[in-house]
């Protein structure tokens, strides 16, 4: 293939990406049993808030850690328009809730990674697909920002230039 014709073949791959750009960031909507065993679904903050999903787990210390940072965004963001919720990768439901109540996190939202395996909650519809596959989260801790619309406009590590980065973003949507 000439020269000539790989640029034009990059160029409309990338006219492609910028004409699909809303289509391809656009958060999948899921519904999950919250911790206070009410459902939750992404789509109720569709056009009223911005969205921080926090990817943890009570056994990974960078995560915990990043968590009085998180309860600072919270106090100063949240009456400004920003939810959040966290997605906790693990089975073990008394670790997760130990860890929210130590580490004075449940202010906000707070769900499990996979679909609950209650008997009591079998009648509810949750999404059957991991939440970690659903945003295509692989290393923990993770954070998504999504604005009102519903587009996936920032991924930030958890942890190092990640957290300065999301506080940047945060600062220039609230300022």
């Amino acid at each position: 293939m000439s020269i000539i014709r790989q640029i034009q073949r990059l160029k409309f791959i990338d006219f492609l990406v910028r004409k699909r750009l809303p289509e391809i960031y656009k958060a999948p909507n899921f519904n999950r049993i919250a911790i206070n065993n009410k459902m939750l679904s992404l789509s109720v903050f569709k056009n009223k808030s911005y969205v921080l999903i926090d990817f943890w787990a009570s056994w990974c210390a960078p995560c915990r850690e990043l968590s009085p940072h998180l309860i600072e965004l919270y106090n100063h963001y949240h009456l400004k328009g920003l939810e959040m919720i966290s997605v906790s990768c693990e089975a073990d439901k008394i670790a997760w809730a130990e860890a929210i109540k130590k580490d004075k996190t449940g202010k906000w939202y707070h769900v499990l990674e996979n679909k609950s395996t209650s008997n009591a909650l079998k009648k509810i519809k949750e999404t059957k697909e991991s939440l970690r596959d659903l945003f295509n989260v692989l290393p923990i801790p993770a954070l998504i920002l999504i604005d009102t619309k519903g587009t996936i406009i920032g991924r930030f590590g958890g942890y190092d230039k990640g957290k300065e980065g999301l506080d940047d973003k945060l600062k220039e949507i609230f300022q």
